[in-house]
């Protein structure tokens, strides 16, 4: 839950930010949170199916962002 309450913030009150697992991760880890990225991929996978965030890909392998889906 920490995860998308952080892509909700960043979508409410940053604009339109796409974050990657691995920057998830490492603002997790600085406020106690112990996910490595691959868990944050794999969380976001599912609730991208679920339809609660959005993906984007640009094109290169494995390189995926998030972002919460306000609709």
């Amino acid at each position: 839950m920490n995860i998308l309450s952080l892509l909700e913030h960043k979508r409410l009150y940053h604009g339109d930010d796409w974050m990657n697992p691995s920057t998830i991760s490492e603002i997790c880890g600085g406020h106690g949170i112990r996910c490595s990225p691959t868990t944050v991929g794999l969380t976001l996978k599912r609730w991208r199916t679920a339809g609660i965030v959005d993906e984007h890909s640009s094109g290169l392998t494995n390189t995926y962002k998030y972002r919460f889906n306000l609709d």
